[in-house]
């Protein structure tokens, strides 16, 4: 008795250190002016139950990997596209959708789409394995939660799609033929970057602009729940921010701040459609631009925060340095540039970082990657910015560095 007693205490004892330390290391939520009823904000959990399982996550999959043999763990890595394929098949057959309106047989499901019973059952048995269906005893399929999330309309059907399509092939090229040729994968694959690739092919431009509103729905969320803009009431400018989905995301949640976005021309229709849609025409406009124009535009010269989101990993670091370098020519005093990619070295999600890495050579202009903090420092000390930079870690693979002009 009293060993057992001496154990719960043990316990007991580690779990209100582990709970000190989760509550201390913790962030405090961004306090929102306004958070309307559609916010994105409104899916992201707290940090208080992310930050658990994300260690419980990593301790977890540690000891996998201790429990697996090195021969099992290189045949999981080497056919760990089985399980991408079996996604991609039940969600562009809409297998999930099907199961989604009530519990059926995987021969019920073949019938109602008219594809072979054989082919679809075995897919849907490996999709049980992977956790993407429950299946009651009398064989009826159901779909799990991440099951849902690959439905029609649900936020990572599109994605996953677009990844397990051209993107494929890019990765294929990236691997072989990049090493060789300093080319991405895309050009190698293609012939072409990837923005004059789907210009010329609009039928899968538009899955790649669906796929494209997913992340930004989501990081939006992430970005809104963990970080502050330096001024409520300023001036937001979102560089190379496609249609303004973001802005309009920001302008939602602080009423008194108004915003530009600059990106190509050809953006320019998608931009006023989304802010006419909002209501938001009063406060937000939309600049044709580029980052390689040799000034940018002198109306950025308003700006109190420049923010660039996903552009500077597009590219290499003389090409980033230039951005920063452009961003720093035109900004007034006093104004902040707040930079949100995945920044490795820091968070949570490390192996996810390092594969999207390998992802922008495959599928971005040749140089692009991920980078680290110190990389990040790098880059500003080239582009002459002088001060210091504060980085906050978000709930998902971003990062925000913030650094005075």
């Amino acid at each position: 008795m009293t060993t057992i007693r001496l154990f719960f205490h043990i316990f007991v004892g580690l779990l209100a250190v582990f709970s000190g330390y989760i509550v201390v290391s913790t962030p405090s939520r961004a306090k929102l002016p306004v958070v309307p009823e559609s916010s994105p904000t409104k899916a992201i959990p707290s940090w208080l139950f992310v930050k658990p399982r994300l260690l419980l996550n990593k301790l977890f999959r540690s000891g996998v990997r201790a429990t697996t043999s090195p021969k099992d763990h290189v045949m999981e890595l080497a056919t760990s596209y089985f399980q991408s394929e079996v996604v991609y098949m039940l969600a562009q057959h809409k297998i999930f959708d099907s199961v989604g309106e009530k519990p059926r047989t995987c021969q019920q499901v073949a019938e109602s789409l008219a594809l072979k019973a054989h082919v679809v059952c075995e897919f849907m048995k490996a999709g049980y394995q992977l956790g993407l269906f429950s299946v009651a005893q009398d064989g009826y399929y159901s779909p799990t939660m991440s099951g849902k999330l690959l439905q029609t309309g649900s936020s990572l059907r599109d994605e996953s799609l677009f990844i397990n399509e051209e993107t494929r092939h890019a990765w294929r090229a990236a691997g072989t033929k990049s090493a060789k040729t300093g080319k991405s994968g895309w050009e190698e694959a293609f012939g072409e970057d990837h923005l004059a690739w789907y210009e010329k092919h609009r039928d899968k431009s538009d899955l790649f602009e669906r796929a494209r509103m997913s992340i930004a729905e989501s990081e939006a969320g992430t970005i809104l729940s963990d970080w502050t803009p330096p001024r409520q009431d300023g001036v937001f400018c979102d560089i190379g921010g496609g249609a303004g989905e973001t802005l309009a995301h920001v302008l939602d949640h602080y009423p008194k701040m108004t915003g530009i976005v600059m990106d190509k021309t050809y953006k320019t229709l998608d931009a006023m459609q989304l802010f006419q849609a909002k209501a938001l025409t009063a406060k937000a406009k939309f600049l044709g631009g580029f980052f390689f124009a040799p000034t940018l535009p002198k109306v950025l010269s308003e700006c109190d925060v420049f923010f660039l989101k996903h552009v500077l990993d597009d590219f290499d670091d003389e090409t980033s340095s230039m951005i920063l370098e452009k961003i720093k020519a035109v900004a007034k005093s006093g104004a902040k540039l707040a930079i949100a990619e995945n920044v490795q070295g820091i968070g949570f999600l490390e192996l996810s970082k390092a594969l999207s890495s390998v992802n922008l050579i495959a599928s971005r202009d040749y140089g692009a990657r991920e980078r680290s903090t110190d990389e990040y420092k790098r880059l500003l000390t080239n582009a002459d910015y002088k001060n210091k930079p504060v980085i906050t870690s978000l709930r998902d693979k971003l990062s925000i560095i913030e650094v005075d002009v």
